[in-house]
């Protein structure tokens, strides 16, 4: 699988071009009627084949988990090194893959499938783990840099209902900010602030953090 080289840059989470050829696709399933030198039985299954390939595109990057994690782990197989996958907690499958004796971390994203995306960890120039929360009634958003437990009590209180939560980390690189969704709170399975649950999720951000500044340090010591 091709590795594209993003050292500085963010991570590209969307090919536009594919994106593009489905919604054209689309479009083009409701144009077709109007084109009447088109026989009736060719604008039919024109219509439908661009319709059902555009939906079913869609769908299928929706719920390519299983497919991005067989990429990923084959190719893990050829760095010869310890790695680690993280699926990043959004409606598209996003996968980082993190090579955890030379210091990279590589990401397949469901829009942008057929290219693994490659950053030096020593490159990033800061991390920060985002706490973003927003209240329906009355309409209220808050989001404030999550660095420790008690900030979220600070500007939110220890506990409240109300509240949908979610958790961003955010690396900060030469080409600007490029953030990694670890977790983001839905009204299907919605953690109270306060929750144990919402508690442990808090703390994983903020370890994650951790982990991002340890392999940059082992990073520089291996590369300088």
């Amino acid at each position: 699988m091709r590795v594209k080289d993003i050292n500085g840059k963010k991570f590209k989470k969307v090919n536009w071009s594919l994106l593009m050829g489905i919604a054209l696709s689309c479009v083009l399933a409701f144009v077709i009627p109007f084109i009447k030198v088109i026989p009736l039985g060719v604008q039919i299954i024109l219509c439908a084949v661009l319709f059902l390939g555009g939906m079913i595109s869609i769908l299928v990057m929706a719920f390519s988990d299983k497919s991005l994690y067989k990429k990923l782990d084959k190719f893990s197989k050829t760095l010869n090194a310890r790695c680690w996958t993280k699926a990043a907690d959004s409606p598209f499958p996003q996968l980082y893959l993190f090579d955890l004796d030379n210091c990279y971390v590589y990401g397949l994203f469901a829009w942008n499938p057929y290219c693994l995306q490659k950053l030096d960890l020593r490159e990033v120039k800061d991390v920060e783990i985002i706490y973003s929360a927003h209240q329906m009634v009355p309409l209220k958003q808050w989001s404030f840099p999550l660095n420790e437990m008690r900030d979220v009590e600070k500007a939110l209180g220890e506990q409240n209902e109300a509240i949908n939560s979610g958790i961003v980390c955010r690396l900060h690189l030469e080409g600007g900010g490029t953030d990694i969704c670890l977790w983001h709170d839905r009204k299907i399975n919605h953690l109270p602030v306060g929750h144990p649950e919402e508690l442990k999720l808090r703390e994983s951000g903020i370890k994650f953090k951790k982990f991002f500044a340890d392999l940059k340090t082992k990073g520089k010591g291996l590369r300088g």
